[in-house]
């Protein structure tokens, strides 16, 4: 009897110690965030860069967006942002600063286009050249990214540029360079990205850079931890061997059970 006892608990305690080493970090795969920006203007920018960052207190995300350019072009600059249907609360909502294009259909989505003029551009003399910078807080929408300690999912929305030197009744879409900027925990820890491109670091922020197109898709960038990555290896093969210990004690100690009743 005190052996099949002794079986039970060195099946119960390896059982239990293999459940609590097991590794819970799954893929993870962003959605919801935003996925498609364009900015139109009279004018051809050098570079934009765009910022994004979580805002829990209104339950979505700010977005900061800047313009450089080697001269002063003192133009107006147009910035249209497509975002779920229901943001800033609701389907006809608007932020109090933007127009709101909502579609007749129910696409799930809308269209905020915000406009900066053009006194608003000032010279950067610490990067000798010119500037201009919009933000704008958007509440109920997704972050575009999720990330555990082992892997992450980060939505690089497409970006598009539209010169309209005559006004929007005639454009070019322009390739400009862009950096894409987005708030991550900690991007140094993903050491290896399987699809999408890979970032650079820049404190706490991944960064993406690439160009506008035309028509596009945003990109889904899929980053591991490598040394987290191998530690789960371990957790999950040592894990195995407990339990193939557990399920020997476990019969054991059923077939000393059965065969002192049986006696």
């Amino acid at each position: 009897m005190r052996k099949s006892l002794l079986l039970f608990a060195i099946a119960a305690l390896s059982g239990l110690i293999a459940f609590i080493i097991f590794p819970d970090t799954t893929p993870v795969s962003a959605q919801g965030g935003l996925t498609y920006i364009a900015l139109f203007a009279r004018y051809i920018p050098s570079g934009v860069e765009v910022y994004e960052t979580p805002d829990k207190s209104v339950g979505g995300v700010h977005v900061y967006v800047a313009i450089d350019d080697s001269v002063n072009p003192a133009s107006r600059t147009g910035i249209e942002i497509e975002v779920p249907a229901m943001a800033w609360g609701g389907r006809q909502k608007c932020a109090s600063n933007a127009m709101c294009d909502v579609p007749s259909a129910d696409t799930g989505s809308k269209f905020a286009t915000f406009h900066v003029l053009g006194n608003q551009w000032f010279y950067s003399s610490a990067q000798q050249h010119y500037a201009m910078d919009f933000e704008t807080t958007i509440s109920d929408i997704g972050y575009g990214i999720k990330e555990n300690r082992e892997f992450a999912s980060v939505e690089s929305p497409s970006i598009r540029f539209l010169y309209e030197p005559s006004g929007p009744s005639t454009y070019t879409d322009e390739q400009i360079p862009v950096a894409f900027y987005m708030y991550m925990s900690n991007p140094n820890s993903y050491t290896a990205w399987t699809s999408g491109s890979v970032p650079i670091q820049d404190g706490s922020f991944a960064v993406w850079r690439y160009l506008t197109v035309a028509i596009g898709s945003p990109v889904l960038n899929t980053g591991v931890s490598l040394s987290v990555e191998n530690s789960d290896n371990w957790l999950i093969f040592i894990a195995g061997a407990l339990l193939g210990i557990a399920g020997g004690a476990l019969v054991g100690a059923v077939q000393e059970a059965t065969s002192k009743s049986s006696s």
